[in-house]
């Protein structure tokens, strides 16, 4: 099974090193993709644009194409090249990325066409959760229960993707790209505090590509993450999210599930972006585009911080990897 490139404990002396190559491929390198490929987007939509009055944009498939080959670029760096039929059902984040971002260009080129988008992401959705957590699906989700956990998972995506798609064509601009941000980076606290550091690292390499995005907002008013940017965020935020959740922890019964901290830690992070909505609603709806960001980015910012709290003061240590029969291939890489 391949090895994780910068996850074994560096010597002493290499400390400096190891932090540096963390830093960089973690977060520089995904900025850097998510970058060029907004740049690249600005660029034909400046040439596209015949208004001097609509602020300038960004094409919608460079958002999409961004994020998907940001946490593509910073997967291989940190935990290598994946499988070409995964065995560990972490690689199969890495495929997924690549999938969403087809589907996000897709919705780019027929974003009028509703029931289309909503069947790609329904079926993207699906598909990723089958995959990344195919160990549930073999050894503790039997028949009916493995649809209703895999169908559950799916819908509560859409929900996301939907809210942040929503926001986004409503109100272009930084006040997304910020929302996302905080809510990779909370997720990404929440994951280290719940025993997955690893894909607390590749959640932090979303974080990264929503700075990037943030900043590009600022000088690109008119960029939108709707039409796809928001179908890539929304799918590997809950994927890492969830693969995250079931590869950490003993997850409890669920009539004891909302009694258990990390349950409910990663629920109040999922939770995060449905506050977007809100901020189509008054006062907000009337605030000029920067006092909008700042007010949604503190509603996003309550469910976060509670979860971080929940997840910071658990009475109990969280396991290291979920408890299953499934062999060490469908566990977390190592």
């Amino acid at each position: 099974m391949f090895k994780a490139r910068f996850f074994s404990t560096p010597a002493p002396d290499s400390m400096m090193d190891f932090i540096a190559a963390q830093l960089f491929f973690g977060g520089i390198l995904p900025a850097l993709v998510m970058g060029i490929a907004l740049l690249i987007g600005a660029l034909i939509a400046g040439k596209e644009d015949r208004s001097d009055d609509a602020p300038p944009g960004v094409r919608p498939w460079a958002a999409a194409s961004g994020f998907g080959l940001a946490f593509g670029a910073g997967f291989l760096a940190l935990v290598g090249a994946p499988d070409f039929l995964p065995g560990n059902a972490m690689h199969w984040l890495f495929y997924m990325a690549l999938v969403a971002v087809g589907v996000g260009v897709i919705e780019g080129i027929r974003h009028t066409n509703d029931g289309l988008r909503a069947a790609l992401r329904l079926g993207l959705a699906l598909l990723t959760f089958r995959l990344t957590l195919g160990f549930m699906v073999e050894h503790h989700w039997d028949g009916a229960s493995a649809w209703i956990w895999l169908g559950g998972l799916t819908l509560g995506s859409n929900a996301l993707m939907n809210a942040l798609d929503r926001a986004a064509q409503e109100r272009p601009g930084a006040m997304v790209p910020l929302a996302m941000t905080l809510m990779s980076a909370g997720g990404a606290a929440v994951l280290v505090l719940t025993g997955s550091a690893r894909v607390g690292q590749l959640m932090g390499v979303m974080t990264a590509a929503a700075t990037a995005t943030l900043v590009v907002a600022w000088l690109r008013p008119g960029l939108r993450v709707s039409r796809g940017g928001s179908t890539v965020f929304g799918l590997l935020f809950s994927a890492l999210l969830a693969y995250g959740y079931f590869t950490s922890a003993d997850v409890p019964a669920f009539a004891d599930a909302l009694n258990h901290p990390q349950t409910l830690a990663t629920l109040l992070v999922a939770a995060s972006p449905l506050m977007l909505w809100v901020s189509g609603q008054n006062p907000i709806k009337r605030m000029t585009s920067w006092r909008a960001a700042l007010a949604s980015a503190a509603l996003v910012a309550t469910p976060l911080a509670a979860g971080l709290l929940v997840a910071a003061n658990q009475s109990d240590p969280p396991a290291a990897a979920y408890h299953h029969e499934a062999s060490s291939a469908d566990a977390p890489a190592e």
